[in-house]
């Protein structure tokens, strides 16, 4: 761990960062720059690399290539419930008995008192009452000027708390943007299906890459589609299968009149399933299987038939 001052913004510059174990890379090449005082997402599962850059950003382990540079005279702590004790920086772990995963976490959150703070995957097992009081907490932290990394196998957690991510596949830093800029536009079918329910199929471009709005034609179904403007290099050669993803929330429902450019689909309902917030439909149209969420859904059973609406603009182009 590098220790030096950097600009006026940043706590930390994860540059270039590489971990080699045994024969295989499980960090290639991280960039990342994280600003003081913010909380910053890490979203990733442990076969991703996540745990290996968490402890890499604490100061834990070094890695292979690369370095992580804190600024000046800044403290990191790293609590990780998974972890044994390790030299270093202060890090909170091992097994304490008669003490709850939710008593361990808020302690470790309390005591904690460096600048930086790494945070690895503590929400997960926590009921939902226990997670809102820790999400709290973490929130607290930051309001006292603490820079929070936070590492999460899930998007929910990274989005009820970060402003920023970065979603990790195969050791590999994908995306670093806004929450919401990643999830409305992934750029890939592994950021896309990282960060939340999609539905994804593969597609074959029927029109020429001047045209401003593409069209497609599904591989199963046979339905031709629209997908949103697209840059020339993602659509890749017109012969050439890729993938087009639509989060099941921009799926919309009709049993009456309903829009012709919205790519409408002829559809069968296989399953209802009330979620509480929301409510997700299963629906086939001529194969093609597709999921809709929505808040409520009223006046449609098993085995309806109904029309699909897709919005072009809505319908993402994912290069296989």
């Amino acid at each position: 761990m590098s220790v030096q001052d950097l600009s006026a913004s940043n706590a930390l510059h994860i540059s270039n960062v590489s971990k080699r174990n045994k024969q295989a890379f499980t960090l290639k090449d991280i960039e990342l720059k994280i600003e003081k005082g913010e909380i910053f997402g890490i979203l990733g599962s442990e076969d991703d690399g996540r745990c290996e850059l968490m402890r890499v950003i604490a100061g834990v382990d070094a890695p292979s290539h690369g370095t992580v540079i804190a600024l000046s005279g800044a403290k990191i702590d790293l609590i990780d419930l998974n972890e044994p004790v390790n030299s270093g920086f202060k890090l909170f772990g091992g097994k304490e008995k008669g003490r709850s995963h939710f008593e361990k976490v808020s302690a470790q959150l309390d005591n904690s008192s460096a600048d930086i703070i790494v945070i690895d995957n503590i929400l997960a097992p926590l009921t939902t009452n226990e997670r809102l009081s820790v999400i709290a907490k973490i929130k607290d932290l930051n309001a006292r000027s603490k820079t929070i990394v936070l590492g999460s196998s899930r998007f929910l957690d990274i989005a009820a708390l970060c402003g920023r991510l970065t979603v990790l596949l195969n050791g590999v830093a994908e995306r670093v943007d806004t929450v919401q800029s990643v999830y409305d536009r992934p750029q890939s079918a592994g950021v896309a299906m990282a960060t939340g329910r999609i539905n994804l199929f593969d597609a074959r471009r029927l029109t020429s890459t001047n045209e401003t709005i593409p069209e497609f034609f599904s591989i199963v179904g046979e339905h031709r589609l629209y997908g949103a403007v697209t840059e020339k290099n993602a659509l890749g050669a017109i012969n050439q299968t890729i993938k087009l993803g639509i989060r099941p929330e921009h799926v919309s429902i009709s049993t009456g009149a309903s829009f012709p450019e919205d790519n409408l689909l002829k559809a069968v309902v296989e399953e209802i399933r009330f979620l509480g917030a929301t409510t997700a439909v299963k629906l086939n149209a001529n194969g093609l299987v597709i999921e809709s969420r929505s808040p409520r859904i009223v006046g449609l059973n098993v085995g309806d038939e109904c029309m699909i609406a897709m919005p072009p603009s809505l319908i993402q182009v994912f290069r296989s």
